[in-house]
């Protein structure tokens, strides 16, 4: 591609240099055989680089598309053994909730598992909105409820480190995938 570019660039420029010179004044067939063949040149040499941008930006569409489709699926093929991973542990917490020794082992796989869901989620609806798939819907929800459930494993900050003492609105808008 670039050798025949810098090859119709030299020609374009030899046969501008000849239009330039005086011996082509003398002959108007050949100053405008030398002209329509700069143009044809140019046409060339400008549908060429159309053709290899085109031909790029379909490779980097192809390129995007295989990483998208390689999210889901490893996505999809970490989902499947982690929801049974997870299933299995609640049945054994249901079957074994007279022994409260393992209770603090079955709440932290079943917290973690659905932290690493949430992750597998998150890093889908990346995919998505990446490849232009992802629909955001806007609900209204409260804001006190919403506070309670995201932050309920979360220790109280010690009123003097609050930062702010402002009021919180009732009721907000968030977006859903």
């Amino acid at each position: 591609m670039m050798e025949n570019k810098e090859n119709i660039t030299a020609l374009c420029n030899r046969a501008k240099e000849m239009l330039d010179g005086t011996e082509i004044d003398s002959n108007p067939k050949l100053k405008a055989l030398l002209e329509d063949t700069i143009h044809l040149l140019t046409d060339i040499l400008l549908e060429s680089e159309r053709k290899y941008r085109l031909l790029a930006e379909n490779e980097v569409e192809k390129a995007n598309q295989t990483k998208a489709d390689f999210i889901a699926n490893i996505s999809h093929q970490i989902q499947t053994p982690l929801n049974i991973i997870l299933g299995f542990t609640e049945l054994l917490k249901e079957k074994l909730e007279n022994h409260s020794q393992y209770d603090e082992y079955f709440s932290g796989i079943l917290s973690s598992g659905k932290s690493l869901l949430h992750l597998i989620d998150n890093i889908l609806d990346f995919s998505k909105a990446e490849s232009g798939q992802l629909v955001i819907k806007e609900y209204p929800m409260s804001v006190y409820s919403y506070r309670k459930v995201r932050f309920s494993g979360i220790k109280p900050i010690p009123k003097t480190l609050r930062p702010c003492s402002g009021q919180v609105p009732a009721m907000a808008t968030k977006d859903f995938p």
